[in-house]
């Protein structure tokens, strides 16, 4: 089976393709620079360039394939993004997405996995959140990208596409989890108001071998949408506590969230300010995450921070 896969190289992907080429798949990787091609090649792939934003050669490259998982992203590494930082992330959501669509029906390829994210939910009180839980009627102007991308999905009408709504990622090699543990550690990760609102994480591992168990029962999976965490969800404020005790930290500043108001862009805040938890997905089958809540994921990522 070759299967091909789009940001290969990155946090999700590389663990996904080394996964994949184990288990004797051909994997095709997207490559977009010559570091690209030594890194698949590295890691058992073949590299094909091509450009995510180039309809017609992306259904050459695919031409193939008898999947497509699509798995780019690009996320801002700065703490504190501005709107245009997310530019290039929502459109691989949009243009990216609807550019593999029309290669998967071009070349008849049966299998189409989506990479999306649980924060589409927004603030909802602390509720009980499952797979069949309708998104909120009006989401913000930051998420509307990433509900658009799935509507391109479950309004085609003979797609067999998989979405999986990931968690919060967190690993070793994350840019991002480096800089919250750099920030917990200096105490410049504060607790914002009670910080007692739920955050629902998965470690990078675990959401590849989610992507991977996707593909292997693709056909009874198939025109479903999954959420996909480690389903323990934590406390924001227990979670900053125990990045700032890990690092041996300073105790975590606590401030009102009138205060937070005036220091952090409103799409930032109200990404902090979540509050939701994610419950199984029982028809994903028998897929378990192998860090069953964010403190055991954490002691793998210390472990490991010191060699990445």
């Amino acid at each position: 089976m070759k299967v091909f896969i789009t940001g290969a190289t990155g946090i999700l992907g590389k663990r996904v393709t080394q996964s994949l080429a184990k288990l004797n798949y051909e994997v095709i990787g997207l490559a977009r620079s010559q570091k690209n091609v030594e890194q698949l090649t590295h890691m058992g792939a073949e590299p094909r360039a091509g450009d995510l934003f180039k309809p017609q050669q992306l259904q050459e490259i695919t031409a193939d394939c008898n999947a497509i998982l699509h798995l780019a992203t690009k996320i801002p590494a700065n703490a504190t993004p501005k709107e245009k930082d997310w530019e290039m992330n929502n459109r691989i959501r949009t243009e990216g997405t609807q550019n593999l669509i029309k290669a998967a029906e071009t070349n008849g390829i049966d299998t189409f996995i989506q990479q999306s994210i649980i924060f589409m939910y927004g603030h909802q009180h602390g509720a009980n959140i499952y797979s069949h839980t309708p998104l909120p009627e009006n989401c913000t102007a930051a998420m509307l990208p990433n509900v658009q991308m799935e509507e391109l999905l479950t309004q085609h009408p003979t797609l067999s596409y998989i979405i999986l709504r990931f968690g919060f990622f967190y690993s070793a090699d994350s840019i991002q989890t480096q800089g919250m543990l750099d920030g917990c550690r200096n105490g410049k990760f504060p607790i914002i108001g009670k910080g007692d609102n739920y955050w629902n994480m998965i470690h990078a591992d675990d959401a590849a071998s989610a992507v991977v168990h996707a593909l292997q029962n693709a056909p009874k999976l198939a025109r479903t949408t999954f959420n996909i965490t480690d389903f323990s969800p934590v406390r924001y404020s227990d979670l900053i506590k125990a990045m700032a005790k890990a690092t041996g930290g300073k105790t975590p500043k606590q401030i009102p969230t009138w205060l937070a108001r005036l220091f952090i862009r409103k799409s930032m805040l109200d990404f902090l300010m979540n509050d939701y938890k994610i419950q199984p997905a029982p028809d994903f089958g028998d897929w378990k995450p192998s860090y069953a809540s964010f403190e055991e994921g954490l002691k793998a990522v210390l472990a490991k921070r010191g060699t990445i």
